[in-house]
């Protein structure tokens, strides 16, 4: 599942708490560079690194595979799991991860507060500061990830 991560990947353990992720995605968006997450259940396949590296969109996202059709896969158009950010979106939003409320900072639904359009999966209206809110769109690449959620492992 590694094996097309570059060189230079940074490995961190948001295990420690539930806010650990958002500790992690708070100190990238202070740093300014773009970057790429790879949630530990997804498998980053050789071509999904040079797909966002030759994107020019400011938002990429891959898709999970299991997801059933194209309406569901829009309900999850916010999910984190393998997701280029560029520097642009990160400083045209610097308040996206530091501006969530305390009681949202947990993994489970830190990426649609950092959308800014959902609330625990919900349609709500845009958060002030928000990628969404400023104007930002996912891009969706194809073909999807593997998502290895549940306990599922690849044979």
């Amino acid at each position: 599942m590694v094996e097309a991560l570059p060189d230079h990947a940074e490995w961190c353990d948001v295990s420690a708490d539930d806010h650990a992720y958002w500790r992690l995605l708070l100190r990238l968006w202070a740093d300014g560079e773009g970057f790429l997450v790879v949630e530990h259940d997804v498998v980053c396949r050789p071509d999904v690194i040079g797909q966002v590296e030759a994107c020019p969109e400011s938002w990429c996202s891959f898709g999970y595979a299991d997801i059933c059709h194209p309406g569901c896969q829009e309900a999850w158009a916010n999910q984190l799991g393998c997701t280029r950010f560029r520097s642009e979106l990160l400083a045209a939003t610097p308040d996206a991860v530091s501006a969530i409320p305390p009681r949202d900072r947990g993994w489970p639904n830190l990426c649609d507060h950092i959308a800014g359009d959902k609330l625990h999966g919900t349609p709500s209206p845009l958060r002030s500061g928000s990628v969404r809110a400023a104007g930002f769109t996912h891009h969706w690449h194809f073909p999807p990830v593997d998502h290895l959620h549940g306990g599922r492992h690849l044979q």
